[in-house]
């Protein structure tokens, strides 16, 4: 028996290897893969019937991938819908501050995100707008959050 390491095969000396448990490889944007494959996901289901597995299948990890990078579904679901209202948000926080509120601009802005995220309006009308809908109280609060609340006085001083 011999003690000699075989270096032609990749084993656990093996640089790539040697990576922290739970930690993705190098070279590959787990992250933003996960968010593209969550809006693949719940553009064509509804938040309720969507798995972590569909999603993780999509990217080629682990399930447990997204609790490394969100923490949960719910949280894999905010990040996406974070990302695609960022805009639409600051746009909004612009209108309630403004001394003379530009309903235009925001219109604008706010058409031109959705144009960059055909997948939102359809999301929105059947998992936050529906009859049913599981994630209107998670829109909302986001919303709130990005100054929705000051909306209705940033259109009564127009």
């Amino acid at each position: 028996m011999s003690d000699r390491v075989d270096h032609s095969k990749p084993g656990l000396g093996d640089p790539e290897r040697r990576r922290r448990p739970g930690r993705p490889a190098a070279g590959r944007d787990v992250r933003a893969a996960l968010l593209e494959s969550a809006r693949r996901c719940f553009s064509a289901e509804p938040y309720t019937s969507v798995t972590l597995r569909q999603i993780a299948t999509l990217v080629g990890v682990n399930p447990a991938m997204v609790a490394y990078y969100f923490g949960s579904k719910l949280g894999l679901y905010e990040a996406m819908l974070d990302e695609a209202v960022a805009t639409i948000g600051a746009a909004l926080a612009e209108l309630t501050r403004a001394p003379e509120p530009d309903i235009e601009r925001f219109l604008s802005t706010y058409m031109e995100t959705l144009g960059e995220y055909p997948w939102l309006p359809p999301l929105l009308a059947r998992d936050v707008f529906g009859a049913e809908g599981p994630m209107r109280d998670v829109f909302v609060r986001r919303l709130a959050e990005r100054g929705a609340v000051r909306l209705p006085a940033a259109l009564r001083r127009l």
